[in-house]
């Protein structure tokens, strides 16, 4: 019998949430056309809470469901992501997951090598502009991402976290 987890019903609403926000509503928080990817932070989110094989996961899944939204190559995205979400997952026990520095650098970082790798995957595929070219878009896409991200993370360890409360009397 297959057994459903309360958790994973949540992260599969999150998930959903997410993808809805980052296809059709995410042009309201644009800066200067820079949009942060909230799918990037959910998996780097789920990779450093839940570890290397939910991290993945969470990027696969994540990631096919992005590469059926947008018109990138069929699996580049769900690579690229679930590589990340690995490596987030790597991370679990060697950064403090909810400190500052970590809600800025990890994101930072990860966009970074979500934008080689997709310069290298997606090169393939289909003609890009050289990263010389749009270098100015990356740097603000990067930045955008990781400052949005301490919001992000707040708000995603309060709807994931099961936090255990206790009343005094």
């Amino acid at each position: 019998m297959f057994k459903i987890r309360f958790r994973t019903v949540r992260f599969v609403f999150i998930a959903y949430i997410v993808l809805i926000f980052q296809a059709s509503l995410i042009n309201l928080i644009s800066f200067k056309n820079c949009k942060p990817d909230l799918v990037l932070l959910s998996v780097i989110f789920f990779g450093l809470y839940n570890g290397p094989r939910r991290g993945t996961w969470c990027g696969l899944g994540l990631g096919l469901c992005l590469d059926v939204l947008s018109s990138a190559g069929f699996g580049v995205n769900g690579v690229i992501l679930g590589f990340i979400g690995y490596f987030s997952g790597l991370l679990q026990e060697r950064v403090y997951a909810t400190h500052f520095l970590t809600h800025i650098l990890v994101p930072f970082a990860a966009g970074i090598l979500q934008v080689f790798l997709y310069y290298v995957l997606a090169a393939n595929f289909y003609r890009v502009l050289a990263i010389s070219e749009s270098l100015i878009f990356i740097a603000g896409y990067v930045a955008y991402t990781a400052a949005i991200n301490i919001i992000f993370f707040k708000i995603l360890d309060r709807l994931v976290i099961l936090r255990t409360t206790k009343l005094t009397i």
